[in-house]
């Protein structure tokens, strides 16, 4: 029996001209993807202190500039 390549349904993908990301879908299984009209904080406090743990390292990478090192 000849190999035959596998069948893929065709998927549309579209080249990416410049745009980084469709913005408004997330990717599916994606942990910040919130249930439609729940704010995440209420929802999961664990990913409300990681992402304020996240932002806070990154506003404070952001504005560093100029302090030493």
């Amino acid at each position: 029996m000849t190999a035959k390549p596998p069948r893929n349904p065709p998927t549309k993908k579209k080249a990416r001209s410049g745009k980084s990301k469709p913005d408004p879908v997330p990717a599916p299984g994606c942990r910040r993807a919130s249930p439609p009209g729940a704010g995440t904080a209420a929802f999961n406090p664990n990913l409300a202190a990681q992402n304020r743990r996240i932002l806070r390292t990154h506003y404070a990478n952001r504005y560093r500039t100029g302090r030493g090192s």
